[in-house]
């Protein structure tokens, strides 16, 4: 895979932004100079952030933390970027963009990914639960060998009932597995029509981002983003990292520096 353009129309600083990356030049490394604040840093951010967060349900939250500085931003154009790839030997282009809400294409995509999202919260608040049936039984069974064996009979049916109650969560989980599934099948439909590889809800800006590929092979188009978002990286100081970070990992900065590295360690596991 080989990046070989970027477009920016209107981010920050920069406007109307257009960046060649030559595939046939070797080493493929391409320095980019500016004056201070000419927008190098913003650039760099933003190809990592919507390369690499768009498609991981983990990482959707420093998207969203990122794009809360640009919430006026849009006034022009609703385009965020675009990138040109050469991946397997085939061109293919990525835009990003916000969606219009009130196009009735757009809405079917918003419902089923609104449907998958609260299916996916529902499972995790489920695991939840289920985490801690699982504490309250081994606390029980702990503090039974403590106590007298002629209320072992008693506290076992209390133990059962717990283990009863997990296996329905478990039940329900499944369940909800199922829905996630069925709605995906239909979302995808959607998709693969519009060339929508992905949709993602900028909560801080309370609106819907894309991203459309240009080719009618989806298959190849999801690989390559796939890939992509997989395979880039950022350095930077961690005091650029705070960009990407929620407003109570940023007041760690206000002078509880440690406590603020040890949430940027944490992040960088994921």
């Amino acid at each position: 895979m080989k990046l070989l353009k970027v477009s920016v129309p209107n981010f920050r600083n920069l406007k109307n932004v257009e960046l060649t990356f030559e595939p046939s030049l070797k080493p493929a490394v391409f320095p980019i100079g500016s004056e201070n604040g000419g927008g190098k840093s913003t650039l760099l951010q933003l190809i990592f952030v919507l390369l690499t967060c768009s498609l991981d349900d983990n990482k959707n939250i420093y998207l969203s933390n990122f794009l809360i500085s640009v919430i006026d931003n849009f006034q022009d154009t609703d385009e965020i970027a675009q990138f040109e790839l050469n991946y397997q030997g085939k061109i293919i282009n990525f835009t990003f963009t916000y969606l219009d809400e009130n196009d009735s294409d757009n809405q079917k995509i918003i419902k089923f990914t609104k449907d998958i999202l609260n299916f996916k919260k529902d499972l995790q608040d489920k695991s939840k639960e289920i985490t801690n049936i699982d504490q309250i039984i081994s606390e029980k069974r702990r503090e039974y060998m403590r106590e007298s064996s002629g209320l072992v009979e008693k506290k076992s049916k209390d133990i059962e009932k717990l283990e009863e109650g997990k296996q329905t969560l478990i039940l329900q989980q499944e369940e909800i597995k199922q829905y996630i599934k069925s709605t995906n099948s239909r979302l995808l439909i959607y998709q693969k029509e519009l060339k929508i590889l992905c949709c993602n809800y900028i909560a801080a800006q309370d609106k819907w981002m894309i991203c459309k590929t240009n080719i009618d092979n989806f298959e190849i188009s999801y690989k390559a983003f796939a890939y992509a978002s997989k395979n880039i990286y950022l350095v930077t100081p961690p005091t650029q990292m705070f960009l990407f970070f929620d407003r109570e990992i940023k007041k760690l900065m206000d002078g509880n520096f440690a406590d603020y590295y040890n949430k940027v360690n944490a992040i960088r596991k994921k």
